[in-house]
């Protein structure tokens, strides 16, 4: 696994772009999420407005229970291995990370890929933020479009766009 993304050097510049930059949807999402292995599922392919780069998004959540869910995007390098660099998670207990336990699994978190981690050729994002960005799935989602920058959002989630209407900030 190390050392496949090795001619990259990533920087909080790069990650933010990738993070923030304008996404076109060119796989849509089903319309109702299907469930497998306990889980809903459901996932879409998306591209930057400009084409240079490629995105998946894939959102679970737990069929008994709604609060143990995760929303990510994931990078896919034209080169080398792909990484997710955002994933919004509710509380799914405990996790046991081989650098410090993180409490964060217990309640609404955020986990960003790490610039040092995959500039080594660690491509998993382990340590979780603590968010009051969301309190449900549903919010979490409306979040999450709203920060990848899902174009024509309303076309594939319109049930999320009247929240995110409600929760944006004035002037956006």
């Amino acid at each position: 696994m190390e050392g496949k993304n090795a001619m990259v050097t990533y920087t909080s510049e790069l990650l933010s772009s990738l993070i923030s930059c304008k996404k076109k949807v060119v796989k849509s999402p089903h319309k109702e999420m299907k469930i497998e292995r306990g889980s809903f599922r459901n996932d879409l392919s998306l591209k930057s407005e400009d084409g240079k780069w490629n995105f998946s998004v894939f959102m679970r959540k737990n069929q008994k229970f709604a609060e143990n869910f995760t929303i990510g995007l994931r990078y896919h390098p034209q080169e080398g291995e792909s990484f997710t660099l955002l994933r919004c998670n509710g509380p799914h207990g405990n996790h046991i990370d081989l650098e410090r336990t993180n409490s964060s699994h217990y309640v609404f978190h955020i986990h960003m890929a790490n610039i040092d981690r995959l500039n080594d050729g660690v491509f998993s994002e382990r340590m979780g933020t603590i968010t009051d960005k969301y309190a449900s799935y549903e919010e979490a989602l409306s979040y999450f479009i709203r920060e990848v920058g899902i174009m024509d959002a309303d076309q594939f989630f319109p049930e999320y766009i009247i929240q995110l209407s409600l929760f944006s900030e004035e002037g956006e």
